[in-house]
C-alpha cells in the first residue's frame, strides 16, 4: 500500500504533515475527479472531546423550568407567586374560582402548590395554549 504525506490544513484539521494510506483513506467521485483525504468527524484530541462535550451539553435535555404560566382569572380571585425557580404557588381568595392558563407544565423537580380557603372550595383551570400539558414532577 502506498503512503502519501499531506500538508493541507483540511487533512488533519490543524495543519502540518500527516501520513495517510492512499487506497482506503481517500474519497472521490467515480469519474476520476479529485480525491480528498477522509477526515474523521470525531478524533481523540482534547479539542475535539471538548467540542463534543459542549455540543452534548447544548442539545441534552436540561432541567426544564416549565411551571404553569399565562394565568388569566375568569372568575373569583386567584393570585400566583413564585418563591423560587422551581415552585409556583396558586392562592385562591374566594370559595370558587376559574382561570385560563397559556400552559400548565410541571417539569422534573418542580412543584405547584394550590392554597384554597376551605375544603369545600373548588377551582377550575383551563389550558388554552396550543401545546399539550407536560407533567414530569
Amino acid at each position: 500500500m502506498s503512503k502519501r504525506t499531506s500538508k493541507s490544513p483540511a487533512a488533519n484539521g490543524f495543519g502540518g504533515e500527516r501520513s495517510r494510506s492512499s487506497s482506503s483513506d481517500v474519497v472521490g467521485n467515480s469519474n476520476g475527479g479529485l480525491k480528498w483525504p477522509k477526515i474523521p468527524l470525531l478524533s481523540t484530541t482534547g479539542i475535539s472531546k471538548s467540542l463534543v462535550a459542549a455540543a452534548a451539553a447544548l442539545f441534552a435535555p436540561a432541567a426544564s423550568f416549565a411551571l404553569p404560566n399565562g394565568l388569566e382569572v375568569t372568575g373569583g380571585k386567584l393570585t400566583i407567586s413564585q418563591p423560587d425557580g422551581s415552585t409556583l404557588v396558586i392562592n385562591q381568595g374566594t370559595s370558587r374560582a376559574t382561570g385560563d392558563w397559556s400552559s400548565f407544565d410541571i417539569g422534573r423537580g418542580e412543584k405547584v402548590e394550590i392554597h384554597q380557603p376551605s375544603a369545600n372550595s373548588w377551582m377550575l383551570g383551563r389550558v388554552v395554549g396550543g401545546s399539550p400539558t407536560d407533567m414530569q414532577g
